[in-house]
């Protein structure tokens, strides 16, 4: 999704949680931040298998095992493989024994954290279902204040944010004529 030069800067990984920093000159597009979820929801879905082993580092670069970051790393290597294809890297964390028990990813945020270094926020699991919920009830509220079906909100705010303006615009004219008849 985003290239080969958008390496790893750091990470954490808890439980609902995840935080990614990535070498990146520019912001995610909203189309960028669809396919992060959508590719990574697939992987849930697909409940790959998680198996980590020990090999030599020059081993496991020529199984294309990935460095994430540019750390030097000793003859012997931990490499955790998702899914077969889908994701091998060398890594000294703790994992989930399948992708499936991640649970959903829901991206709840990309930032600056840097110069030339950005970070990717999600839930992930409960707290994703959660945030999702919370989300949903939240437009809910909203299409019945302004009396629209969910999917009109953002026309209907739209509208309002447009009459508003031009009222405030009418309003500053008003004073206006009313300063110059009171001179």
């Amino acid at each position: 999704v985003l290239g080969p030069t958008a390496t790893q800067a750091g990470s954490l990984n808890r439980p609902g949680y995840l935080r990614f920093d990535f070498h990146s000159g520019k912001p995610l597009s909203d189309s960028q931040r669809r396919e992060i979820e959508e590719i990574s929801n697939a992987a849930v879905e697909a409940n790959y298998p998680v198996h980590t082993f020990e090999t030599g580092l020059t081993e496991a670069k020529q199984m294309g095992a990935v460095a994430l970051f540019g750390e030097n790393y000793g003859d012997v290597v931990r490499v955790v493989e998702i899914g077969g294809p889908f994701s091998m890297e060398l890594c000294g964390g703790t994992h989930v024994a399948s992708s499936a028990q991640i649970g959903p990813v829901t991206v709840i945020g990309e930032s600056s954290v840097g110069s030339g270094i950005r970070r990717v926020e999600a839930y992930v699991g409960m707290d994703s279902f959660r945030y999702l919920s919370k989300e949903r009830a939240l437009m809910a509220g909203l299409a019945s204040s302004l009396k629209v079906p969910s999917d009109e909100v953002p026309d209907r705010v739209e509208q309002l944010v447009s009459r508003l303006k031009d009222a405030e615009r009418e309003v500053e004219r008003l004073r206006a004529d009313s300063a110059r008849a009171a001179a």
